[in-house]
Formats: C-alpha cells, sequence, structure tokens
C-alpha cells in the first residue's frame, strides 16, 4: 500500500487517498499501517481498509442495492461459500444474475458484471452447460438476449483459456531456461573445461522435472558419471 501510495504521489503531485479492500477469509487480518525504521530514520504509513468478509453480515442489504460494486461483494462472497459445492454454486449464480436484469441494469453494465461474476464463479462443465440453457431460456423470456450467446461466450472462454495456457508454457520455458543456465554455470564451477562436454546432453533434455533433478543433484554429484546418472 505504502508503495503505491509514494507512486501515486511522486508521478500525480496530488493528495492520495488509500484504501485496501480484503477479499481473504481470515477474520483477524485487519492491517491498517506501514511502519519502517532504520538507524534513526522511519516513516508511519496508515491507510482505511475494507473486509469484504464483514458483509457476509448484511447479505441482504448487498442484495438489496442496485450499485453494482454491491453484486460484484455479493459474488465475491457466495464464491468462498460454495467453493466445495458446485450445485450450491449453480443456484448462486443464476440468483446474481437473475437480480442484475430485475434491478434494471442496462446492457452494458449486464454484460461487464457477468463477465466478472463468470469467472469468479466458474462452474463444471456439467453445469457451465446447463447453466446457459437456464440463462438462454430466462433471456428469451425476458426478450434481452443479452449474454446467452454460447458461441460469444464460447470465443471469449477459448481466448482465456489460450492465454492461460501460452503463459503457463511461457512460465515453463522460462523456468526451463534458467535452470539450465544455472546447471552449465556449476558445471564449469565443479568440473572446470571438462564439465561443458556434457553440457550438450543435458540442454537436449526437454522434461522439467528431469532438469530440475540434475540442478539439485549437481550439489552432491562428485564426478561427470554422477551427473549423467542423474539424467539418464
Amino acid at each position: 500500500m505504502f508503495t503505491y501510495y509514494y507512486r501515486l504521489l511522486d508521478r500525480f503531485d496530488r493528495p492520495v487517498a488509500s484504501l485496501a479492500i480484503l477479499g481473504d477469509e481470515r477474520l483477524s487480518w485487519r492491517p491498517e499501517r506501514y511502519v519502517a525504521d532504520l538507524w534513526g530514520c522511519g516513516v508511519e504509513f496508515t491507510f482505511r481498509a475494507v473486509k469484504l468478509l464483514d458483509y457476509r453480515q448484511r447479505f441482504n442489504q448487498l442484495e438489496d442495492t442496485p450499485n453494482p460494486f454491491a453484486t460484484i461483494v455479493a459474488a465475491h462472497l457466495r464464491a468462498q461459500e460454495t467453493r466445495r459445492d458446485p450445485q450450491a454454486r449453480f443456484v448462486a449464480k443464476f440468483a446474481i444474475l437473475r437480480r442484475l436484469y430485475n434491478q434494471g441494469y442496462n446492457r452494458e453494465q449486464i454484460v461487464g458484471v457477468f463477465r466478472f461474476i463468470d469467472w469468479l464463479l466458474a462452474l463444471p462443465p456439467e453445469l457451465e452447460h446447463r447453466f446457459l440453457a437456464e440463462v438462454e431460456a430466462f433471456e428469451e423470456e425476458k426478450k434481452m438476449p443479452y449474454i446467452s450467446s454460447a458461441e460469444r461466450i464460447g470465443e471469449e472462454r477459448g481466448l482465456k483459456q489460450g492465454l492461460e495456457q501460452g503463459m503457463q508454457q511461457g512460465m515453463q520455458q522460462g523456468m526451463q531456461r534458467g535452470l539450465l543456465d544455472g546447471i552449465a554455470l556449476a558445471l564449469r564451477i565443479k568440473f572446470g573445461e571438462a564439465g561443458a562436454e556434457i553440457l550438450p546432453e543435458i540442454q537436449a533434455l526437454t522434461e522439467l522435472e528431469t532438469i530440475r533433478a540434475v540442478f539439485v543433484g549437481l550439489e552432491t554429484a562428485q564426478t561427470l558419471e554422477d551427473v549423467r546418472r542423474l539424467y539418464r
């Protein structure tokens, strides 16, 4: 929080008010200040905090409030409550969506809030298909086909899944490259020029776990043959 505060202050040279929104499930964790002190130099930074968990006692108020953020907070609380109950999550997700329509939100608001709720209250495939069918029937009744296009939703989710897979692959490739660089350095330090002889064999490895095993095993390997045994 302090980092955000001083960077905003430095960038825009305007008064800054800091508010932390806490979405965790720990009742006792309520930070409100940051203190740093070294050699007689220090700083104390205080900020406001809102604990979403407190709204569990005011859930009915959230449901009756037309503010879209109240709906988002309600969805967050339902996501926590139904983490291990897909059926209850299905019921909660549809109830929240129905409330968006009944409270008179326009198309842009409903689509925008739904994208977040759809991610927050993710359902297993079998319930997801049922949910989309229920939404389509409900929108047909309301004559408001805002989000029931399975094709559009499928495209968005396909794009999201593709991005997630790409990120995972990129992270794995980055980790693999970092381990290989570390192995190359360790081989030269521990075995000198002779260590470079087996480097092409190690660089040809493709399994991340095998590469990690070589990286860890290098600490106790006494000979190059010991190193080869790690991946052979």
